[in-house]
This record gives structure tokens, C-alpha cells and sequence, in this order.
């Protein structure tokens, strides 16, 4: 099945110019600037926007016809639970999804399959996918998917920008569209063999190059307008997460968001919290810590420890450590550092040692963060100096053992496992 992949490219803004002079997004670069992966090709054919516009000349049920209004004309367009054939191809529409999950009566996905069982899932423009959805997709290993990187547009009249809607907290609009694929995932609709592909692209998202980096850890790629997708072409699997990788970054640099941003569409995922317990004393901990809790996915298990062995032996799917340092903090104060305690050097090499060799031997995969805290002036106090190369050493020994290692500076992320040794 060659399926030709409209809506990729531009979503300009109402009144907005496109191109904007100077502006790095992919609608006013142009999707012919976006490199085409090995698997593309452009070939000819339109099954895709027949499909769109094709829906049966009958349903089985009494429900009125939906119509839309395209180039001039009325046409009419598909509704959930309509099945129809367009050359070939065995269309089925399912409900699409409302910023808060709810199904909608006016918009469909489209699973488009062909007569060797092939499937593709086409699923622009909606929000989380409604249970009922992903209840029929389940267990039907998909092929290819289409998701909208744009994720939920708003339904407020006096935004007619089309961009994002955030159903993450204000954080990050792309989350949506990692969301989309974990819950995928977990229904097993989508595995690494899943060719996933970001349509709806505009202004409201990264400059291309961000773009591109920000959709790799989910194996989701770009591809130009009238882009084909050969479903009957050899599947490559597609990359996965190293086993281990480090986040390193100063206070305040985005780096946890960007832990959570690799493991959005892991299906299962165990976030280990280190920080201490919450003091209605202190309100900037707390906020602090409510605000790293709004923004974890529902299916997130969350487990407040510093016993991180523990935690880690037998943990299996994705487990993201935040963080180090405040593992770090509540170790040198079990083991009575601060008062230069009898043996309390000996405690915390074992303390170390423990955990690194618990993140050499799980099976499961590990995002660690932890703070980089040598750049600044040698610390005044003999603590602050203590603790400095302590996480320094930490940092160190499990950056050996980590397959990636990221800084992150000002929310922009450097690979620091490229040419170094």
C-alpha cells in the first residue's frame, strides 16, 4: 500500500504572513527543505485525500450525513463508525478526540488498511484519542501513523491562530503528540517497527532543526507534503532509547523538562523522586514539586525514595531518577558529612557504589538528571565545597556508565557523548 501523506506542511495563522522573513519554523521554510528519510519516496497518487473524501454512499445507521464545505463545493466527509472502500483500500472511521479526551461526534481518525492487513493511522487535529478509539485499535499492530504535531488546537472563537492548545500544564505542546503514541503503545497498536510521522506543521512549533531533534526519542520523523509511505517496503525498526542516559545541567536549564520530554511516549514509565518530603514551611519546595507533578503523565508511577537500589532492582519498562542531586544531599546527611562524622567517606562510597552498580544491572531503561554545580565560584563553606565534588565525582561515574550523556543549557540540549572518550 503506497499511502500519499497530505497536511504535512503548512498551518499558517490566520492573518499571519507566511513565510515570515527570518522565521526558522517548517511552514516558512518550506517542506521542501525538510530532508526526506530513506523510507520516503514521492511517487504518484492521492488514495489518502480519496479516502478523506470518500465516505460510503450509505451508512447502516439513520444518522444524517455530515457535510463540509472544501474548495467551493459541499462534500460530504466520513463519521465514526462508517466503512468504506476507496480503490482497494478498507477505510474505517473512529471518533477523534477533544483537548480533554472526550470523544467528538464531528471528527474521525481514519485507520486505512489494505488487502495484506496492513494498516495506517491517519490522525491529524485531535486531542488524547477517546477510550473507544484506542479499545478497537488494540492489538492491531499499525504500520505507519500520522499524528498532528500542533496536538489539540483551542476551540476559543477569538483564536483562530490554530496553534497548539496546551493540555500540558503550559509546558511543552509537543508532549501531546509523545502522549499520543505511549497510550498507542500500550494498547499494543504501535511498536518500534511503527513508521511515525508528524503532519500539521506551522508556526506555534521549534525551528526545523529543534523540531527534528524533539521527535527523534519517540522514532517519530518529518517528511515533506505529498510524501508516500510504501507499507508493503521492508520495515526497518526503528531507533530506541539507549539503556542509560545522564541529563547534567545547571539550576533552572530545563534539564528535568527534558528528561521527561525523551520517556513521553514510553508506555510505562516509574518516576523515582529523591527530593525530600514536603514542608508547609516552605512554599518555594512545594510549588516547586507540585509543578513536577502537574506536569507527569496520569499513567506515570511515581515513587518518592532515596533507596534507589531498591528501587531499581527488578524495574522493568522506562525510570526516570530526578535527581541525583537531592539523592546525593539526603545520603551526605545520613552519613553525617556536615559534621565530619567518624567514617562518613567510607558510607557514601558504598552509598555510591550501590547505585551505580544498580543502574549497570537493571534491565530497564534509565534517564538520570543531576545538576552541574562546578561552574560557578568555588563555594565560601566548607559544605558547599564538600558537596561540590561529590556530585562531581557522582556525575562522573555514572556518565561511564550511561550510553548518552545531554546537557542541557537554556532549555537547548548538547550531546555529550559525540566525540568525546
Amino acid at each position: 500500500m503506497k499511502v500519499d501523506l497530505l497536511g504535512c506542511g503548512p498551518v499558517p495563522g490566520a492573518g499571519e504572513p507566511s513565510p515570515r522573513p527570518g522565521c526558522q519554523c517548517v511552514s516558512c521554510l518550506g517542506t521542501s527543505l525538510i530532508p526526506r528519510r530513506p523510507a520516503a519516496a514521492l511517487v504518484s497518487g492521492r488514495l489518502l485525500l480519496d479516502a478523506v473524501n470518500a465516505p460510503p454512499p450509505t451508512r447502516p445507521s439513520p444518522t444524517p450525513r455530515a457535510m463540509a464545505t472544501r474548495a467551493g463545493s459541499e462534500l460530504d466527509v466520513p463519521m465514526p463508525g462508517d466503512r468504506y472502500d476507496v480503490a482497494g483500500l478498507m477505510v474505517e472511521a473512529h471518533p477523534a478526540g477533544d483537548v480533554d479526551g472526550s470523544p467528538t461526534q464531528d471528527t474521525v481518525v481514519l485507520v486505512v488498511m489494505d488487502e495484506a492487513g496492513r494498516r495506517l493511522l491517519w490522525a491529524p487535529a485531535t486531542g488524547p484519542l477517546p477510550t473507544a478509539t484506542l479499545d478497537a485499535l488494540a492489538g492491531r499492530h499499525l504500520d505507519a501513523v500520522a499524528v498532528d504535531a500542533l496536538g489539540p488546537r483551542t476551540h476559543d472563537p477569538a483564536d483562530s491562530s490554530g496553534r497548539a492548545s496546551s493540555s500540558t500544564n503550559g509546558t511543552d505542546p509537543l508532549l501531546a503528540v509523545g502522549h499520543q503514541i505511549a497510550r498507542l503503545r500500550s494498547v499494543g497498536a504501535v511498536d518500534h517497527r511503527t513508521d511515525l510521522v508528524a503532519v500539521g506543521l506551522g508556526h506555534g512549533l521549534p525551528p526545523l532543526a529543534s523540531l527534528s531533534t524533539a521527535l527523534a526519542p519517540w522514532g517519530m520523523g518529518i517528511v515533506p507534503d505529498g510524501t508516500v509511505l510504501d507499507l508493503s517496503a521492508p520495515r526497518l525498526p526503528r531507533p530506541t532509547l539507549p539503556r542509560r542516559t545522564l541529563v547534567l545541567g545547571p539550576a533552572g536549564s530545563g534539564k528535568s523538562v527534558h528528561a521527561e520530554h525523551l520517556l513521553a511516549a514510553e508506555p510505562s514509565v516509574q518516576y523515582l523522586a529523591t527530593g525530600p518530603a514536603l514542608d508547609a514551611g516552605d512554599a518555594e519546595w512545594t510549588a516547586k514539586v507540585e509543578a513536577h507533578r502537574a506536569r507527569r503523565p496520569a499513567w506515570w508511577r511515581t515513587v518518592e525514595t532515596t533507596d534507589l537500589p531498591r528501587a531499581l532492582t527488578g524495574s522493568t519498562g522506562a525510570v526516570l531518577i530526578d535527581s541525583l542531586s537531592t539523592w546525593l544531599t539526603s545520603v551526605l546527611d545520613s552519613c553525617g558529612a556536615w559534621e565530619d562524622a567518624e567514617g562518613w567517606r567510607d558510607r557514601m562510597a558504598n552509598e555510591v557504589d550501590a547505585v551505580v552498580r544498580a543502574v549497570r544491572k537493571t534491565t530497564a531503561t534509565v534517564v538520570a538528571v543531576s545538576d552541574e554545580v562546578g561552574w560557578s565560584v568555588v563555594p565560601e563553606s566548607p559544605s558547599g565545597r564538600l558537596f561540590r565534588e561529590a556530585l562531581g565525582s557522582l556525575n562522573q561515574r555514572l556518565a561511564a556508565e550511561s550510553e548518552r550523556v545531554l546537557l542541557v543549557v537554556a532549555g537547548r540540549v548538547v550531546d555529550l557523548s559525540r566525540g568525546f572518550s
